[in-house]
């Protein structure tokens, strides 16, 4: 099977849901944490690039013409704050260290991201977390004194581009 990708559409489809589904249907680990995150920030270029100038609405608000990335960013963080973890997650596994001038968390890099394994015997975990003798993996990211469950974080960015993607047409 031969497929392009020359449209937002297509990246979403191609590139963006088959990162997120690994990642969410996987045990986790960090390669597929980071492979979401990114195509997740990068969708957000892509819709940028192809809708640039166009206005565009969520959950039947309108919203600013899209006039560049970082107008744009601001905007979806406002609509779901997983946003600014997801992308600066992304960042931060690209750079090593998350600039800290183009921050939106206060996350500065990727040495803030842990895989926990809860579990394995009696008292680790609260009761139905974990399988019976088994163990649960999370991965978190530390922001400040809080930690953020990065799966979580994936999800709730994939399913606010869903129905972004639906309301707009992109």
């Amino acid at each position: 099977m031969m497929f392009k990708i020359e449209t937002p559409a297509e990246f979403f489809e191609h590139i963006v849901a088959t990162d997120v589904a690994e990642f969410l249907q996987t045990e986790p680990n960090l390669r597929a944490a980071y492979h979401a995150c990114t195509s997740l920030l990068s969708y957000r270029d892509w819709v940028w690039a192809k809708h640039e100038g166009k206005l565009w609405s969520s959950r039947g608000v309108s919203k600013s013409e899209l006039s560049g990335t970082n107008k744009f960013q601001s905007e979806l963080a406002q609509i779901n704050s997983n946003f600014d973890i997801v992308t600066d997650l992304a960042n931060a596994s690209k750079h090593m260290v998350l600039d800290q001038r183009r921050s939106r968390t206060i996350l500065y890099g990727n040495a803030n991201t842990v895989v926990e394994e809860v579990g394995g015997s009696i008292g680790e975990a609260a009761i139905g977390e974990t399988p019976i003798g088994g163990s649960v993996r999370y991965i978190k990211v530390k922001i400040g004194d809080e930690f953020h469950d990065v799966r979580s974080c994936v999800d709730a960015v994939f399913k606010t581009w869903q129905a972004l993607n639906a309301e707009n047409s992109w």
